[in-house]
């Protein structure tokens, strides 16, 4: 059964009326008040799709773990180079289709948080993809040197975005693939 347009709307000003709170915020401190308020919506209507703040934030999460996951799907540790180059540029565009979301992962108060989750999904996803490649007994190498690796190029890229950077992002990606590959084919040896 298709969903109500007005339903899709409704959720979508509420979740862009927390991210905008959360620039002055603490996910604490916001209300479902503040929330309703900056949505333009009343409490009773907030409550029909959410029951508070921290439940805006897990629906915010999903969304943001779906679209990680289409960017990480074909990371092929075979070849990181062109994987970490294709993952960085369908990340950028994922992230810039949505100008609040960006300045929510990037400015927020919940940013730090953020970049763990992001961190942890794609330690997740790699460590999904290495099982699917190989039979492994003891996955804790491989998942320290995945949190190594995507810890290097989840804080340079918001570095980067951070600092408006001259930088352009063709430059970045091959930078950080560079980086990567190295870093990979290091720890193949290793291991």
């Amino acid at each position: 059964m298709p969903v109500d347009k007005r339903i899709i709307k409704t959720q979508r000003a509420i979740r862009e009326a927390f991210m905008l709170l959360t620039m002055d915020k603490d996910i604490e401190k916001i209300t479902v008040s503040d929330i309703a308020e900056k949505a333009f919506i009343n409490r009773s209507t907030f409550y029909l799709h959410y029951s508070d703040a921290r439940d805006v934030m897990n629906d915010i999460e999903r969304e943001m773990g779906d679209n990680i996951y289409s960017c990480i799907e074909n990371f092929d540790t075979d070849n990181p180079y062109e994987s970490t180059y294709r993952l960085l540029v369908s990340f950028t565009n994922a992230i810039d289709k949505d100008q609040t979301f960006k300045n929510f992962f990037l400015h927020s108060k919940c940013s730090g948080y953020l970049s763990y989750k992001i961190k942890k999904l794609f330690v997740e996803k790699g460590l999904q993809s290495a099982m699917n490649r190989r039979a492994l007994d003891d996955v804790t190498d491989i998942k320290l040197s995945l949190t190594f690796i995507t810890s290097g190029i989840i804080d340079t890229y918001v570095r980067w975005s951070d600092n408006e950077s001259s930088m352009p992002l063709d430059t970045l990606c091959r930078k950080i693939s560079e980086l990567t590959q190295c870093t990979i084919q290091k720890l193949k040896q290793c291991y």
